[in-house]
């Protein structure tokens, strides 16, 4: 998007909740172009609008060395946020879990209907978290007064 998309959008805007991401690279999408370039405009914009607040959706286990390109630009996008002079916070939850939660709840769909449950190697136990405290955690921070220290 340009700069003045960005500044159109944002007007009269004084807090942003950035959830977009993708979980892998295909024909129509790309981690790169969603999680770096398309957070560095957004970002560019918001401080152009003097953004109140900017509360940013990465995922849990970023800011280890992992090599999926998911993860790896996740991790930029969490350091463009930073370094941005916004005022900010990076939320990472794992699996979430809800009615309109389809990513995690499919999930477990998916492997209840398997007549084995498979052992993944190399994975840790899952941190799941229900929609609803998600929801609750955003509105928390989007409060003018809520600390982020």
């Amino acid at each position: 998007m340009t700069d003045a998309a960005w500044d159109e959008l944002l007007q009269n805007v004084n807090s942003v909740v950035n959830c977009v991401g993708v979980l892998q690279d295909n024909l129509w999408e790309s981690t790169a172009r969603v999680h770096v370039v398309g957070l560095r405009g957004l970002i560019a914009g918001c401080e152009r609008a003097r953004i109140h607040r900017f509360i940013h959706f990465s995922a849990i286990g970023v800011d280890r060395r992992a090599s999926s390109p998911f993860s790896s630009t996740k991790r930029q996008g969490e350091e463009i946020v930073a370094a941005s002079v916004l005022d900010w916070i990076i939320l990472r939850p794992s699996v979430v879990v809800g009615p309109g939660a389809f990513g995690g709840s499919a999930l477990f769909r998916g492997l209840a209907a398997l007549p084995v449950f498979p052992i993944m190697p190399l994975t840790g136990p899952l941190q799941i978290v229900q929609r609803d405290d998600v929801v609750r955690t955003v509105l928390h921070f989007w409060e003018k007064e809520a600390r982020l220290d």
